[in-house]
């Protein structure tokens, strides 16, 4: 269910952008709330903060450079305490 409801929020917020103001540059902050899907629910099934800002510059009407920084932290997370399976696999001797 919750991979239904963020693919039709992401599918509401898909449109067409064209860069009309050449030159110009932007800052932006941003939060949300994440929600971990598939194999990541299991590891972390309550979610997390998720914050960053992004400096962008519209260079002309096709071309932007955007830089972005993020932090996301987790809460009641197993994934730090998972053993890795390092192990090289054997190989086959013909």
């Amino acid at each position: 269910m919750k991979f239904i409801v963020a693919t039709l929020l992401s599918l509401a917020l898909i449109g067409p952008g064209v860069a009309e103001v050449n030159g110009t540059w932007s800052v932006g902050v941003t939060g949300q709330y994440d929600v971990p899907l598939f194999k990541l629910n299991q590891w972390f099934p309550s979610g997390g903060i998720d914050i960053g800002g992004t400096i962008s510059r519209i260079n002309n009407p096709t071309w932007t450079f955007e830089l972005d920084a993020r932090y996301a932290k987790y809460g009641s997370g197993e994934l730090e305490n998972r053993r890795l399976n390092t192990k090289a696999p054997t190989p086959v001797r013909k």
